[in-house]
């Protein structure tokens, strides 16, 4: 856990505290408007003017936060990820605590092996009587621009259009296989195809996963599942099967294939919890 801090630390060396109890590491000067624009999530859970909502539950807020008035730098928008505590079990417990500091820390050791993920410009905690968090939030980079595969997918691509998001896909999983990196919810709304801006395409919604010291293909295989069952509304399966192969011989070519296509199987056809998802090695 040192070590992440120190990770952190120097990913986000500026400090800002608000007025509101609310602390921000930040990325640069230059995200201070933008993080006292964000407060208002934090103290009172509610959207600034102008933002827009994109997903709330009982212990998370996400929001798009356009550029502050008389900021004339910077991105059009960033995404502000916050996750509120709702009650004093859930500020005494733990997990509840580790949300934003997951999202955080795997944010920043996935860029760092290379995947292409939301870049940090700011993490925050608002602390009751400076003492007990009661909520966290991560600002990040905004994908707006960029197209999930789960839309394109939607939307009755030709097969070319399926093909080149298909690759795209296949791509960013041996990306994240390379890094170690268990994703856990590799979903089609979890990856961003390709723009401009967005060469590489992307993936978001790291919170939960994990990283393993030693790349494995047995976790590979799970997601490659995960993501397939994602899929498999908006594609036929002989095409989802020849996808899995493809990106299975990507990754471990001629070499026991047939092996790993039947661990791929075996996981579309489980339902894991969160928790087995998560020990998978």
């Amino acid at each position: 856990m040192a070590k992440a801090r120190a990770s952190v630390g120097a990913s986000l060396p500026v400090q800002l505290k608000s007025s509101s109890n609310v602390r921000w590491e930040l990325a640069h000067d230059s995200w201070r408007d933008w993080a006292c624009l964000a407060d208002e999530m934090l103290r009172c859970r509610q959207i600034p003017d102008g933002g827009t909502l994109l997903k709330q539950g009982p212990n998370r807020l996400i929001a798009r936060m356009p550029r502050p008035a008389g900021d004339a730098t910077g991105p059009e928008s960033v995404v502000v990820k916050s996750f509120p505590m709702q009650h004093t079990r859930q500020v005494l417990l733990g997990r509840y605590r580790r949300y934003g500091p997951a999202e955080l820390e795997h944010l920043l050791l996935a860029r760092k092996k290379g995947v292409p993920v939301p870049q940090v410009y700011g993490y925050a905690e608002k602390r009751l009587a400076g003492l007990m968090v009661t909520n966290t939030a991560v600002m990040m980079e905004d994908f707006s621009g960029a197209e999930t595969l789960g839309g394109v997918l939607a939307s009755q691509p030709t097969l070319k259009e399926e093909e080149a998001a298909l690759a795209v896909a296949g791509s960013l999983l041996l990306r994240l296989h390379a890094a170690g990196c268990n994703h856990i919810d590799l979903n089609a709304g979890n990856i961003f195809l390709p723009t401009e801006s967005l060469p590489e395409g992307g993936v978001i919604d790291l919170m939960y996963a994990c990283f393993h010291p030693i790349p494995s293909l047995n976790t590979l295989c799970f997601m490659v599942g995960y993501l397939a069952n994602s899929m498999a509304f908006h594609i036929p399966a002989d095409r989802i099967d020849h996808w899995i192969a493809e990106v299975i011989a990507a990754s471990e070519g001629a070499n026991r294939q047939a092996h790993w296509l039947d661990v791929v199987s075996a996981f579309r056809g489980l339902r894991l919890s969160r928790h087995e998802r998560l020990a998978l090695d």
